[in-house]
């Protein structure tokens, strides 16, 4: 016989009778789709046992109970209730909707690709709604490990412990379990990288004999533990007694194939269950996890040895150092004492001269040991309220020799009332005679070296210039650091000192210089305040 609608028809086989509505019944439990049948007013008319299977109900109650009470049902099974809810009332309000989409449940996980469409009479009338719901967890599950692998094979970063890091995390997402990455010391697992755990947990790791690990490091094979509370050996481990009752865990290996951690998956979902494809999908994730653990060791490795090398380096060069520093203070300390011999042996017919030019080369040892103490960095400098006046006319009185002996006249302009700076009346010293002395080697016979001080705001700028000729760039935008001097015979230390301790001052020291055109150091100090 042949049903005929508008639109639709319907044959089926006369000789089949009254069988065709126990035909229909054995197709409805042999799919393996769930189906239900809903009337217009929202009333489950129909349903079979495929359904009940994938939302964990019983059928006999899906049909006999109202709306609210299904919805009850199934409310702890829905990932978006509301969603669902919203969903529900949106097909239901046009019963010629038509839909296709996916649906979430949870405990356990699954994806259902859910239809809906409406159900028709022999004259077309929509009567009722069908819906179908075809488990795709596996082919999402696939698809998913297959994306997670992509992405980690995208994966770089100078250093490999971000690579591992992220790797955890992708495996904690894609599981919703916790992730861990263990290497081991003997009897004890260090967690070296950890994801999905709980707010507040953090602990470094565990005894080997606390962990599952211990199962499969012993096999020395991908282990997996379904359901931990089945066996004895296992139930009562600090794990399973936290509620982490299933387990996926693969070896990780070093290049001689010796195993050196683990990679694994705990959480309490035993349900669901784990297969090979989990397992091959987390080895694949220990392979590349284990060339990053390797490549940490090889980093490792070289920085130890390039920190030997610079080492061995620093200490060849402190040698240099100090060798030529001796040598550069033998011969200052030579030249004082010949010139004092020298002024002895023909001073006795005068022998004030003779006390004033002495005073004169005690004056030099001065200088020299102002050179030798800025030499070295000053471990703590005490600020307190400096008069600049004061400390630029010291240095000035202790250098007049130079300035006599070399031609070079200097130029005093000192701004009159300037406030104290907060800085180290010695250490200042230090800075000045360094300076001035830079600028009086530089310099030629008649040429000036200008010292000024003025006030700018709650600063007090000091400037030395000379007439010299001048810093080549090349060597000016070093010439604050170590070793970096711009005269065959100097140490490139004077300027390096005098950066830090006016640095350690609170202030600023700056250089402006061209070929031919004189050098200004610039040092900014900061007005003292009362704290």
């Amino acid at each position: 016989m042949v049903f005929e609608a508008s639109k639709d028809r319907l044959a089926v086989r006369e000789l089949l009778g009254d069988q065709a509505e126990s035909i229909l019944g054995s197709i409805l439990r042999s799919v393996d789709y769930g189906v239900l049948l809903t009337g217009l007013d929202h009333v489950d008319l129909a349903c079979n046992q495929r359904l009940g299977e994938l939302f964990g109900v019983p059928i006999e109650a899906v049909v006999s109970s109202d709306p609210s009470q299904v919805r009850e049902m199934i409310k702890s099974r829905l990932q978006d209730y509301e969603g669902w809810l919203r969903n529900n009332e949106e097909v239901h309000a046009d019963p010629e909707a038509v839909q296709t989409d996916e649906l979430i449940l949870v405990n356990p996980f699954r994806v259902l690709r859910r239809y809906t469409g409406p159900v028709r009479d022999e004259f077309g009338v929509v009567i009722a709604r069908l819906w179908t719901f075809q488990d795709r967890t596996a082919e999402y599950r696939l698809q998913r490990m297959r994306d997670c692998l992509h992405e980690t094979s995208l994966i770089f970063d100078p250093d490999p412990r971000i690579v591992y890091d992220q790797i955890t995390q992708k495996a904690a997402e894609i599981y919703g379990s916790v992730s861990v990455l263990s290497i081991r010391h003997d009897d004890y697992m260090e967690f070296r990288s950890i994801s999905g755990v709980p707010p507040g947990f953090d602990i470094p790791g565990n005894p080997l004999a606390d962990a599952y690990c211990q199962f499969c490091i012993g096999d020395n094979l991908p282990t997996v533990i379904q359901d931990a509370m089945k066996f004895p050996n296992m139930s009562l481990l600090p794990p399973a007694l936290a509620g982490m009752t299933r387990y996926a865990g693969v070896p990780l290996r070093n290049p001689q194939d010796q195993i050196i951690g683990t990679f694994c998956i705990m959480d309490g979902r035993s349900e669901e269950q784990l297969d090979e494809e989990d397992i091959r999908f987390l080895s694949l994730l220990a392979m590349r996890i284990s060339s990053e653990l390797e490549r940490e060791r090889q980093l490792s490795r070289l920085a130890r040895d390039l920190e030997e090398t610079q080492s061995s380096l620093i200490r060849s060069e402190k040698l240099a150092v100090t060798g030529t520093l001796a040598a550069s203070i033998a011969h200052d300390i030579r030249n004082i004492l010949s010139a004092i011999s020298l002024t002895l042996s023909m001073g006795e017919s005068d022998p004030e001269q003779t006390l004033a030019e002495l005073r004169g080369h005690l004056d030099r040892f001065q200088i020299l040991s102002h050179k030798l103490l800025s030499y070295a960095r000053p471990q703590k400098v005490m600020r307190q309220a400096v008069n600049i006046e004061e400390v630029l006319d010291r240095v000035l009185d202790l250098l007049k020799s130079y300035f006599r002996v070399s031609g070079v006249r200097v130029v005093r302009n000192i701004a009159k009332d300037l406030p104290p700076v907060s800085s180290d009346s010695t250490h200042l010293d230090h800075v000045f005679v360094n300076l001035l002395l830079n600028g009086i080697q530089v310099s030629e016979k008649g040429q000036e070296i200008l010292v000024s001080a003025q006030r700018e705001g709650q600063k007090v700028i000091v400037t030395v210039r000379d007439e010299g000729h001048g810093i080549p760039e090349s060597v000016r935008d070093a010439l604050f650091e170590p070793f970096a001097s711009g005269r065959s015979n100097g140490l490139g230390l004077g300027l390096y000192s005098c950066k830090q301790i006016v640095k350690d001052c609170g202030g600023k020291i700056s250089v402006e210089s061209g070929p031919g055109s004189g050098t200004t150091f610039v040092v900014e100090l900061l007005a003292w305040t009362e704290r």
